[in-house]
């Protein structure tokens, strides 16, 4: 959502009285990642066109039935309850539309990036942005990008 209300705010400018950030990602993370790691998104995309397929089939499900799919789901279902867990799986992870959804969010992020690029700072708009420490021990050492501002 960082995106769009960046966006937002410079189409809309007298609608926006504030910004609040909870774990926005920065337009230039994917261009500030070290050459020779850039094939790793798109694993995750051919993964994503990979699984819309196997969802319609119940393989994917089924795989997640059988504990296959925890290093995958793992981070997803940090803090769910467990009683809630496999439903959470059921209306997302487990559903071909899910995948394509994900595909298409993932593709389209050069021309995301540009978009929030070409729209500008947020001049003197007061911006509170929350973020937290994530999780980056699947990513191979020397393919996490540097802070941004470094």
């Amino acid at each position: 959502g960082g995106y769009s209300v960046r966006v937002y705010f410079k189409k809309y400018p007298a609608d926006v009285v504030g910004i609040v950030l909870v774990g926005a990602g920065h337009e230039d993370f994917n261009r500030r990642i070290p050459s020779g790691c850039e094939g790793i998104a798109q694993s995750n995309v051919s993964f994503g066109q990979l699984a819309q397929p196997l969802t319609q089939l119940g393989i994917v499900r089924l795989a997640g039935d059988l504990g296959l799919l925890t290093p995958l789901t793992g981070d997803m279902l940090k803090g769910v309850p467990t009683d809630l867990q496999s439903e959470l799986l059921a209306l997302t992870f487990y559903k071909a539309e899910y995948w394509k959804t994900y595909v298409a969010e993932m593709t389209s992020l050069p021309e995301s990036e540009a978009e929030v690029r070409s729209s500008g700072n947020l001049d003197n708009l007061p911006l509170v942005v929350v973020s937290g420490n994530p999780d980056v021990s699947r990513i191979p050492p020397g393919c996490q990008a540097p802070p941004v501002g470094r």
